[in-house]
């Protein structure tokens, strides 16, 4: 219901603002990849009376995003708009520990977010064609495709189901455009809640954590263009 929810009020609103002044509207187009890129540093289980973390937040291989968005200049500095984005996060570095005075090693199950927000740009005056800018997000994340977690314990590795909850999605950043090409730099966060469900019984039953933060944030670095109607 939420998904259908937003989705309809991004339909209208992009609408809207293409009814009151077609002359004024743009539609962009962006892809990006990630510099830097992080998951919160603690994930933390339960295991007796004591609280296991099992990773340190690092990333490991390649993230990038994938957004299409649609503004209304307000004035000749200020546009308003709406936006969709697929995010493919970075993987999970392996993080190595002790349980029990045994080797440990668990791989975290990562997630993809398909973020819908409402954008905020505030363009500035030049007098040139390089025309800086700075521009906020602000929506929510569906957080999707997420892989399973592997856990290894003195050469025997137990399969658990990674469950992230949608939540809040933040960004923040600038860059500039040329003509109708745009590079911007934007830091983005996406919220979720994880809960992580064995796959097999463990001790002759199915094990769950309870949920979790489970937090990414990005340094994100995109190139795009800009249709104007």
């Amino acid at each position: 219901m939420k998904k259908v929810l937003l989705v309809g009020i991004l339909g209208m609103g992009v609408s809207v603002f293409a009814q009151e002044n077609k002359s004024e509207h743009h539609i962009y187009l962006k892809s990006g990849a990630n510099i830097l890129a992080g998951y919160s540093n603690k994930y933390e289980v339960k295991d007796g009376n004591k609280k296991v973390n099992l990773t340190k937040g690092y990333p490991a291989g390649f993230g990038y995003s994938l957004a299409l968005e649609t503004t209304q200049n307000i004035n000749e500095k200020v546009e308003l708009g709406l936006g969709i984005a697929y995010q493919g996060h970075n993987k999970f570095k392996g993080y190595s520990f002790n349980e029990n005075g045994e080797k440990a090693h668990s791989v975290l199950g990562k997630y993809d977010s398909v973020p819908v927000y409402f954008i905020g740009k505030y363009n500035f005056n030049t007098d040139n064609e390089w025309k800086p800018f700075i521009k906020g997000n602000l929506g929510y994340s569906f957080n999707i495709n997420e892989k399973d977690t592997k856990l290894t314990v003195d050469n025997a590795t137990a399969t658990f189901k990674t469950k992230v909850d949608n939540g809040l999605y933040i960004g923040l950043g600038g860059g500039v455009e040329y003509n109708n090409f745009l590079i911007d730099l934007s830091y983005t966060i996406n919220y979720g809640k994880a809960k992580l469900i064995s796959k097999d019984k463990l001790g002759g039953t199915k094990v769950s954590t309870n949920k979790n933060p489970l937090v990414f944030g990005a340094l994100t670095l995109s190139v795009g263009y800009r249709f104007d109607m």
